[in-house]
Formats: C-alpha cells, structure tokens, sequence
C-alpha cells in the first residue's frame, strides 16, 4: 500500500510539473514551421483545428491538426499573384481573393487539391483589399473605388457566383482601403457589414441591410497620407473597434486605435494605452473577452478593446479567431503562422 501511495504522489506531482511548464504568465505565440517563405495576409481559423492562410507566390495552407502539419501549393499555377484574403468554410472547402493584376476569386471544395475560377474583374485598375461571410452562402468582397465608387461585390450562393453593386458608397478624393490583413471589412449579425477606409480621409463605411444601403462616418484615425487610416475592424455587441496608424512610420502610436459605440457618431480614440505602434490586424473574443491587434512591430492584447498593453515583439499582418472555437491565429513574412497561447 506504501509503495502505491508513493508511486501515485510521484505521478501526481509529474503531472503538476508538466502543467505548470505549459502555463505562460501573459499572452505568447506559439510559431509553427509552414514549410513556405511567402508572405501570408490571408488567414482564416474554421476552428482550434482547421487553419488556412494565403498569400504571395500563389501560395495556399493548410493545417487540419492544430498547426502540427502544413500542407501547401499555388492556386491555379498563379505563382505571381498576391492572395491577400482567403475565407474557409471547413476542411475541405476554402475561397481565395487575390488582390490584384490580375484580381480574381478562386474556390476549392477538396482541401486544396484543386482551385476553380469564380470572378475575375477585367478592369485593370481593380484591387480587392479583402472579403468576409455572414454564413457559408452569403458575403461580401470590397475593393478600392473604381470609377469614383467603392467596388463591392456580393455574393449569395457560396461564392459560386459574384454581383458588383450598384449601390455602394460614393468614394471621397485620395480614399482608399488597404489590402493588408483581410480585417478592413467585417460581416455582423443580421445583414451587419462594417468597411474602414483610409488615404486622404478615413471613414467607416457601414450597412445593416446586406449591402442594399450604405452610411458613411467619418472617423478620427490618423489619416492625410496614404499610408494612413483604418486597417482592421472587429465588431462585438457593444461597439466597433479600429486599429491602424502609418505603416510608414510603423513605432508611431498617435491615433492609432479608435472605439465608436454608436456606429460612428461619436468616437474614443486611445490615448493612454494604444498598441504599441501601426497595426495591421485585429481580432476579439466576447466570453471570456480578449481582444488581440498585430502589426510589424508586434502584438498587443486587451480586456476591454479600449487600453492596450504590448506582449509580444513579433511582426504579423493578420490576426483571427477561430469561428468554431476559443483560438486566436496571426499570421505573416516568410510563411510565419501562430497560435496563442493564454495564461
């Protein structure tokens, strides 16, 4: 019975050892090895498991095991297009938007072995900056304005087919919208979208009856350059939250993260805690709540969305969570992906 007792406290406390070396004091990542140098903007978490992220050269991933293993290729033999955003529906079925030259939407149904065309815009000076679903049958696409009009397009049949609309926002002069994470356009509940802009004047675009209306607000994110504005939006039943700054000037964290509880109408700008710098990517959890932004200068994470506080020197374009699970997910140069890990 000794020896039992002895051998049962020695299991116990290998087992509390083993515990206490996979706990982290504050958010770290967890970098997988991808096998691809490219650079990866689109990413897209179906849950803790199914992971698929896209990119330049063509270049497609995808991890069934919770990033353990990769597997990869080029869409459609496109080894010199920019793959920008990609939205995955589950293991097997994925749709993929290349930014531009040319700008085209492909989609997979068999895990990646094979890439159907669905659009491609002829006009040459179209450039899709990132696409995002209400469902597995409906969503939106928006690109930068063509023709003094944002580009949008919808699509209610899984992506099989694609409508510009005809409706869409009026554009402002020297507006536009960055093509960096994928997280500039977010679909909410209920015919929700939300569009940030950037460029000359930064606004938030919004529309609440699937894209048949349209408002506009302006915002007080850094803006005036080209390389300023919004950059990623995150919606959660309380507000909207705006990250992005000056990818130019990436260390500068004036104005760079912004809050509206009223859909534009009066706006928080984050002055004592903002993220530490331009950020690119943003992405919350509502239970328990934690939001994350990302950028080339590193990771921030937040209890609230309104004061940041920087854990990580990392670089990343994007960040996303799991649709079906707890996860958070970044991704960016040289085919870098990662988990969180959470105290």
């Amino acid at each position: 019975m000794k020896s039992r007792f002895l051998v049962g406290l020695l299991i116990g406390l290998l087992l509390a050892c083993g515990q206490a070396e996979n706990k982290v004091e504050q958010p770290t990542w967890e970098i997988f090895k991808t096998g691809t140098s490219a650079s990866l903007r689109g990413l897209s978490v179906v849950d803790d498991q199914v992971v698929w992220a896209s990119g330049s050269k063509g270049t497609w991933l995808r991890s069934i095991d919770g990033g353990k293993t990769w597997q990869q290729g080029i869409i459609a033999g496109m080894d010199s297009v920019d793959f920008r955003d990609i939205e995955a529906f589950s293991d097997q079925v994925a749709i993929a938007m290349s930014a531009g030259q040319p700008a085209v939407i492909y989609k997979t149904t068999d895990g990646g072995q094979t890439w159907d065309l669905k659009f491609q815009e002829t006009d040459s000076t179209a450039f899709f900056d990132g696409l995002d679903f209400w469902d597995v049958e409906k969503g939106l696409l928006m690109g930068d304005p063509v023709g003094g009009q944002w580009y949008i397009l919808k699509t209610t049949d899984a992506g099989e087919t694609w409508t510009r609309l005809a409706n869409a926002p009026v554009a402002m002069e020297g507006e536009a919208a960055f093509a960096a994470s994928g997280t500039s356009i977010v679909t909410h509940e209920m015919d929700k979208a939300y569009i940030g802009t950037g460029g000359a004047v930064s606004r938030l675009l919004f529309t609440e009856d699937g894209g048949e209306s349209w408002k506009a607000m302006n915002s007080p994110i850094k803006q005036g350059l080209a390389s300023q504005g919004i950059f990623a939006l995150a919606v959660d039943s309380k507000a909207i939250y705006a990250v992005g700054g000056d990818y130019a000037a990436p260390e500068d964290t004036i104005q760079n993260a912004v809050t509206t509880f009223d859909q534009g109408l009066q706006w928080r700008i984050t002055v004592n805690y903002p993220p530490k710098g331009y950020r690119s990517g943003l992405a919350l959890r509502e239970d328990p709540a934690l939001w994350v932004c990302v950028g080339t200068t590193g990771s921030d994470y937040s209890y609230d969305g309104l004061a940041w506080i920087p854990f990580s020197e990392e670089g990343f374009h994007t960040v996303k969570r799991a649709k079906g699970g707890s996860s958070f997910w970044a991704s960016g140069n040289n085919g870098k992906v990662a988990r969180l890990l959470t105290p």
